[in-house]
């Protein structure tokens, strides 16, 4: 069934609206958008909330997973963003559902987060100019702000990178996961044998110490353990 008019939305029954795919949906909002009233907005509603269900029912894989969460966010065209302001919140919240659940499934398989679409030019992207906004990844990579912070989430779930806030913008640093990946082997990167041994002696104490010295700890260790000069913290390396 095509979607020629809004006609078409409300006389179809609950399975055709199912099959229809969310690239129809967003090719249908293009066209007929003006108009379009509540209950032609609701029957679509009704088809991307059980087309969710139906995805987490039935454990879909992964690609299925980002082609739907993809569709939620970019399904609303620009110029009804505002008349339709409380679908557009409904559906990106539904999408949210769908990051969610991205990063559990990245989580379980934790070699497949580095495989991730676009995550290996992210990583090379940070390790070459650590300290870059994430405004400023997203420009150099040409990546949408949404898609951006869910996969730099997923990779910050698994130390490959570490996002710090400087002032109202964050910055991305390579994480310590990912630092033997980008090792230049220079001069400041001290050996990671010895980092081991004085880190584990550091990390037996570390509960002796107070909030200033382990701040303290924190910059002195960063500098050991990474050739950027941008680690993680050192409560995260110990665990606290």
């Amino acid at each position: 069934m095509k979607l020629q008019n809004p006609s078409a939305i409300l006389a179809a029954g609950p399975a055709q609206l199912l099959d229809q795919s969310l690239d129809d949906y967003a090719d249908f909002f293009e066209r007929a958008g003006n108009e379009l009233a509540e209950p032609h907005l609701e029957a679509v509603d009704y088809a991307l909330r059980h087309k969710i269900v139906r995805l987490l029912v039935r454990r879909a894989p992964r690609e299925e997973h980002e082609a739907l969460y993809d569709g939620l966010r970019t399904l609303v065209p620009v110029e009804q963003e505002d008349a339709w302001r409380d679908w557009c919140l409904r559906w990106r919240a539904l999408a949210d559902v769908l990051d969610a659940r991205l990063g559990s499934l990245a989580a379980q398989e934790p070699e497949k987060a580095r495989r991730l679409l676009h995550a290996p030019e992210i990583l090379e992207l940070v390790a070459a100019e650590p300290g870059l906004s994430q405004v400023e990844v997203g420009e150099r990579l040409e990546l949408k702000p949404a898609n951006l912070s869910r996969i730099l989430g997923v990779l910050e779930a698994h130390d490959l990178i570490e996002r710090r806030n400087v002032g109202r913008e964050k910055r991305v640093y390579l994480g310590f996961a990912a630092e033997d990946d980008f090792s230049t082997g220079s001069a400041r990167s001290y050996p990671r044998q010895e980092a081991a041994a004085v880190f584990s002696e550091v990390a037996e104490g570390a509960g002796g110490y107070g909030a200033s010295e382990l701040e303290e700890m924190d910059r002195g260790m960063s500098f050991l353990f990474s050739s950027s000069g941008s680690p993680p913290a050192f409560r995260r390396r110990a665990g606290m």
